[in-house]
């Protein structure tokens, strides 16, 4: 599922440092390698997905040439026009704060799964307009 054997490698070890604290809960062999497995699919998901998206800059870290700023420029536009009151929050508090899910989940009354759902959703929707403005 992944590219290369270095990501499959470090996507492993990704899942088995979250899964370790659930050790000692899980009771047989076939509950660690059902889990083990699904985290492992939805990581080599998440991993993919992040390769196929547009990456969005923070406005201070771009140079601003006249194709820079254009492109920033239409990069808000996008932004405004495509994107939700939430997910336009989320990306503003996620990509170009920094901030980890748990903090953005808090600051707007969410849980994680729902801020990483929506984060998704509006990553994939700038992506897709971004790639057919592009061709």
């Amino acid at each position: 599922m992944l590219p290369s054997l270095e990501d499959a490698e470090d996507a492993l070890q990704d899942v088995f440092v979250r899964l370790w604290p659930r050790a000692d809960t899980m009771d047989t062999s076939s509950d660690v390698e059902a889990l083990t497995t699904v985290a492992l699919r939805r990581r080599a998901i998440d991993l993919n997905r992040r390769r196929n998206v547009v990456p969005i800059e923070e406005p201070a870290s771009v140079e601003q040439g006249s194709d820079d700023r254009d492109a920033l420029q239409e990069a808000e536009w996008l932004m405004e026009q495509l994107l939700t009151p939430l997910q336009r929050d989320i990306i503003r508090l996620k990509e170009f704060e920094d901030r980890p899910y748990s903090e953005v989940a808090a600051m707007l009354g969410m849980q994680e799964a729902a801020v990483r759902m929506q984060l998704s959703r509006a990553r994939k929707k700038l992506s897709l307009e971004w790639k057919k403005r592009k061709n």
